[in-house]
């Protein structure tokens, strides 16, 4: 058993995320977990949270205070390197993404993230459609499990996992 100071979901900071899941299978749940615990317990409390959301008005993550939410990807220059951050890409539309807002995203998380302190957390429907900077970068994946076995054993095989039976999942 576990001691009660480490919490699984408590991941070293600057860590990156992806967490990738079909529609409602609870992505933004298990972010808002991964916030709680590290925010529950100091001294290592993320100072600020931003949110880039493909709707500027989306009231989702109003219950956290984020210091601001972002239409666009943001470039790591415009983020105080001394301070504790948190960056949430959720519901960003990569499909339509131009060169320099590809370029930011590379650079936030290839640089940006660990000489700005900033932990970076991406939510999305498709590992397919998903940018391959992100798939590379990321240290933390959270998969729900998708409705083709092939897919899963696809997503497997390019992240070192050669052997996934789906009935474990």
């Amino acid at each position: 058993m576990r001691p009660i100071h480490q919490n699984a979901i408590r991941f070293p900071t600057p860590f990156r995320c992806c967490i990738l899941g079909q529609v409602n299978s609870g992505k933004s749940l298990v972010c808002k977990n991964i916030i709680l615990a590290r925010q529950c317990q100091p001294p290592n409390k993320f100072q600020e949270i931003y949110v880039v959301h493909g709707c500027n008005s989306t009231e989702e993550y109003d219950d956290l205070e984020p210091t601001e939410i972002m239409p666009s990807i943001p470039s790591y220059e415009d983020f105080d390197p001394d301070t504790n951050k948190l960056l949430i890409i959720d519901d960003y539309d990569f499909t339509k993404i131009d060169k320099d807002s590809l370029k930011r995203l590379s650079e936030l998380l290839r640089f940006g993230s660990t000489h700005c302190n900033m932990s970076i957390i991406v939510l999305y429907q498709s590992w397919f459609r998903l940018p391959k900077i992100v798939k590379d970068m990321c240290n933390v994946i959270i998969l729900y499990k998708p409705h083709d076995h092939d897919e899963l054993h696809t997503i497997g095989r390019r992240i070192g996992l050669n052997n996934i039976n789906p009935k474990h999942i």
